[in-house]
């Protein structure tokens, strides 16, 4: 059984369309992920090494926006998915 750890509302700012207009400049992204992770022994432990780094997390996802350009949202999604 795994627990999940949702992240709502993390805004970012990324390239990511096929139009030229959509092309030439960074949109805003507001980003929900929901993370499944076996939490277990970070409910016994009290140790941020045994859990997800929310701050981490988020600095993953926003480095990704920032460092890559998407044509379809999907791949931009599938993109933090891989990560």
């Amino acid at each position: 059984m795994s627990d999940r750890i949702e992240l709502r509302g993390l805004r970012v700012m990324a390239t990511c369309g096929v139009l030229p207009e959509e092309k030439a400049r960074r949109q805003p992204f507001e980003i929900d992920m929901d993370v499944h992770a076996d939490l277990g022994v970070a409910s016994l432990s009290d140790d941020l090494s045994d859990t997800i780094d929310y701050g981490a997390l988020c600095s993953l996802v926003a480095g990704i926006a920032d460092a890559q350009d998407f044509d379809l949202l999907e791949r931009f999604a599938g993109r933090l998915a891989e990560a």
